[in-house]
């Protein structure tokens, strides 16, 4: 297995100031590389979750971002996934057949790295993969004080095949013990590819490359595509969210921040849920393809007035700046 990998910075993405690496192992042993930044007389700290198959080098900008409102960061790659602890052949540790091995890695970056040594109070942004997650993590922890996350993964796009007999076939195939095969095609992590044209994530080419790129450089930060088993997992945990939600407590405001262009996560499902799960609220950008928090600089300006907005954490006045 490999061991939880130091930050990869380059003159293309550099990491922020501050910026230092984290190793924690969580309670069934899996090594995962965490980071936390530091920023001076900091205003709070803001835990930013990827999606599946992210790696915290993604969010180098948006932590900048974060840096010039006066709040600190932490984050961390999931099991398997960026830094993190793997098999030698890049598989997850193990493969992931249930969402609660996710909760367990945040419960574990919460309470190793970000309680104990980041200042509060705490904000959290997740993403894709990270929302269900994060609003889970909501309903049973009072760790937050707002919560956003953008393109949540409450529902997949519907495919050709009718979803029950989609998700019959999943579960025959999981029965059948080949949680480790992989979709046709879809062997490789959607970001290592030249097709930058009709690209589902973002319509940014500059910031395409960037992380194109830094998977170049750095090849042990890759991820491959979903297994049928990450899959099968994915449609229990959106479908018991659903259930669950007309009882479900959030201890803190969450905000959803949509992709009127997405194709990936489905929009008619987050919108069911925002009208049975209270203190959800849906916001959308029409222009914004899957990964907001890429996309370009006319978009991410509306991301961030609506975190402005939601959190009141606006960028610091500039004597405070200068100081």
């Amino acid at each position: 297995m490999s061991a939880p990998s130091d930050l990869h910075s380059s003159w293309t993405n550099p990491a922020p100031d501050g910026l230092t690496a984290v190793s924690v192992t969580t309670p069934d042993g899996v090594a995962l590389r965490a980071a936390r930044l530091r920023v001076p007389a900091a205003r709070g700290t803001v835990v930013i979750l990827g999606g599946r198959g992210d790696f915290l080098e993604r969010y180098f900008e948006t932590m900048r971002d974060l840096m010039a409102r006066g709040l600190a960061a932490a984050t961390f790659d999931w099991r398997g996934t960026g830094g993190s602890q793997k098999m030698r052949d890049g598989s997850v540790v193990p493969v992931v057949t249930d969402f609660s091995r996710y909760d367990t890695d945040l419960e574990t970056v919460m309470k190793q790295v970000v309680l104990p040594d980041c200042p509060p109070p705490y904000y959290a942004l997740a993403h894709s993969m990270g929302g269900p997650i994060l609003i889970r993590a909501v309903a049973r922890h009072n760790w937050f004080e707002r919560v956003m996350t953008t393109g949540p993964l409450v529902g997949f796009v519907p495919g050709p095949m009718p979803v029950t007999l989609g998700r019959l076939t999943l579960a025959g195939l999981r029965f059948a013990g080949l949680t480790g095969l992989f979709l046709p095609g879809r062997r490789r992590g959607s970001l290592k590819t030249d097709a930058f044209e009709d690209n589902p994530l973002t319509s940014d080419e500059g910031r395409w490359r960037r992380d194109f790129d830094t998977l170049e450089q750095f090849p042990a930060l890759e991820s491959p595509g979903p297994r049928i088993g990450w899959i099968h997992a994915a449609e229990r945990a959106t479908a018991r969210l659903q259930r669950q939600a007309p009882r479900m407590h959030l201890t803190c405001p969450v905000m959803a921040v949509a992709a009127g262009m997405e194709r990936l996560v489905d929009n008619r499902a987050l919108m069911r849920l925002a009208t049975r799960l209270h203190g959800l609220s849906v916001v959308v950008i029409p222009s914004a393809r899957h990964e907001i928090l890429m996309e370009a600089d006319e978009v991410r300006a509306q991301f961030w007035a609506a975190f402005d907005a939601f959190t009141g954490l606006g960028h610091r006045p500039v004597e405070q700046e200068v100081a």
